[in-house]
């Protein structure tokens, strides 16, 4: 699975035309970037998962 496309620069710049300090938009364009790295995310389609239920109904 991939990321979900998230433009962190615009959303840190709509941030500071609301009055958020460059520092603070920065962190959490960063913030919110990083939780939307589904990479790792396991779903039904995922033999991880298969295995996960397979071995919890023993």
């Amino acid at each position: 699975m991939t990321a979900i496309p998230f433009d962190t620069l615009k959303y840190a710049d709509r941030l500071e035309a609301a009055g958020v300090p460059r520092a603070q938009a920065r962190i959490q364009a960063e913030a919110l970037s990083e939780v939307f790295d589904l990479s790792e995310l396991v779903t039904r389609d995922d033999p991880r998962a298969t295995t996960w239920t397979c071995a919890w109904r023993r």
